[in-house]
């Protein structure tokens, strides 16, 4: 059964966006801040980086206590684990051909087991195989137009 999120205020997400507009428009804001406020709201421009590590670390103990509050809701939790249990021993079924004769149109390697499929004398399937995510011609192609960007940067600035 999949889990439904729950709707409401995500504190560590405010938090992460104030972080953000503090780290690009900190010092307008903070300026900003102090005129509205007189001469008393005044704030350093110095004191930008102390709020954004407070609010960072902030953010941080939001993230924790919310984890913290999940795995104990976790733990009251009484489901059956969602995971198969591999078999202790398993059974030494050797591929055999059907006795009846095959349907018109099939040939004999199409009824055999693929080498992949069939245990190995162990009684281990063989090892999965991984696909990349990215091709490799994608991965080409921008590390190219990278090198583009560095040499044409380096001739503009340089």
């Amino acid at each position: 059964m999949p889990e439904k999120k729950k709707k409401g205020f995500n504190f560590g997400s405010v938090l992460g966006g104030i972080i953000v507009l503090l780290a690009i428009a900190g010092g307008p804001i903070l300026k900003l801040v102090g005129q509205l406020f007189g001469k008393a709201g005044v704030f350093p421009s110095s004191w930008l980086p102390l709020l954004i590590g407070g609010l960072v670390a902030l953010s941080v103990l939001v993230s924790v206590v919310r984890a913290l509050g999940q795995s104990m809701q976790r733990r009251n939790d009484t489901r059956l684990p969602t995971f198969a249990q591999p078999p202790l021993s398993t059974p030494n079924i050797p591929a055999t051909r059907p006795a009846k004769s095959p349907a018109i149109g099939t040939t004999a390697s199409s009824l055999q087991v693929p080498s992949s499929a069939a245990p190995r004398p162990g009684g281990l399937p063989s090892v999965p195989r991984f696909d990349p995510i990215f091709p490799p011609m994608l991965i080409l192609v921008g590390l190219a137009g990278l090198a583009l960007l560095a040499g044409l940067a380096v001739v503009l600035l340089g």
